[in-house]
């Protein structure tokens, strides 16, 4: 159970969505086509209110599995972390406040609509600064372009924090040293033969080190910078954290930071 709690992304994203629907689908009739007394769309509200913290808890236990390298699968991450969680944030930001215009009849209609407007999801939400795809994945227009206008918050760790990092990370695919190599293979137009087969070395002498380092300094690093350059044009002024690693602890303290940027910010949306 605890294992599934830590990356039960699917879970985490459907839940907020569901239970206020469902309790809007529970409303008693109050005329022929609206729904809901005073208290039940209060009790919306009270619901409503409750998924930021929910969210927040969520977010720990992920962060939890992520430092447990127990994480959702490629499907999951595509269909609840990028397309599910965009329709649940029109949800939340326009159709909820549409339902409630159209089924609220009660005296105390205008405050509960100010309410429900109130609750337009202005805080910031903080998102990897990621290109159109991701592995097989395809960030949806409307994120992408969101992303690409907002401040930026650069994290920057150092590259022996780094490869110790991913070197856990990927286990899995440094388990698989055909795999891998073939992998490599696919750079050659990018780096010459002579660079891949270096890297090819590497991985027949198990060293996932110096690999990964390479990687990172001539590889990873340097299509990251033009890419994010590119597209983010907040990047160059944006903040710095400079975690000493990337243990459990410097990334609960990294994400702790960054929520104190957002509570001095709050009309920032960090990218």
């Amino acid at each position: 159970m605890r294992r599934y709690q830590l990356r039960s992304l699917d879970s985490y994203v459907d839940e907020p969505f569901r239970g206020v629907d469902w309790q809007i689908q529970g409303m008693s009739a109050t005329g022929a086509s609206t729904y809901g007394t005073d208290a039940e769309w209060q009790a919306v509200l009270a619901r409503v209110r409750a998924v930021p913290a929910y969210l927040a808890t969520a977010e720990q236990q992920l962060s939890a599995g992520v430092a447990a390298h127990e994480t959702p699968d490629w499907r999951v991450l595509e269909d609840y972390g990028l397309q599910s969680s965009a329709a649940d944030a029109d949800y939340f930001a326009k159709t909820l406040q549409q339902i409630a215009a159209s089924d609220i009849s009660s005296p105390q209609r205008e405050t509960l609509l100010h309410e429900l407007s109130a609750l337009e999801p202005a805080r910031p939400v903080f998102v990897e600064g990621e290109s159109k795809k991701i592995g097989q994945l395809q960030v949806p227009d409307a994120l992408l372009e969101t992303m690409r206008v907002g401040r930026c918050v650069r994290v920057e760790a150092p590259i022996a924090a780094r490869v110790k990092f991913l070197v856990a990370e990927y286990e899995h695919f440094l388990a698989d040293p055909t795999r891998l190599k073939a992998q490599l293979d696919c750079l050659v137009g990018l780096h010459g033969r002579n660079v891949i087969a270096g890297w090819q070395a590497h991985v027949d002498r198990g060293d996932w080190e110096a690999l990964v380092e390479d990687l990172l300094v001539s590889h990873y690093d340097p299509a990251y910078r033009r890419s994010t350059h590119k597209n983010y044009a907040a990047l160059a002024a944006g903040e710095v954290l400079r975690p000493r690693d990337l243990s459990a602890d410097s990334i609960a303290r990294l994400a702790r930071e960054l929520r104190a940027l957002a509570d001095r910010e709050p009309a920032a949306a960090p990218a």
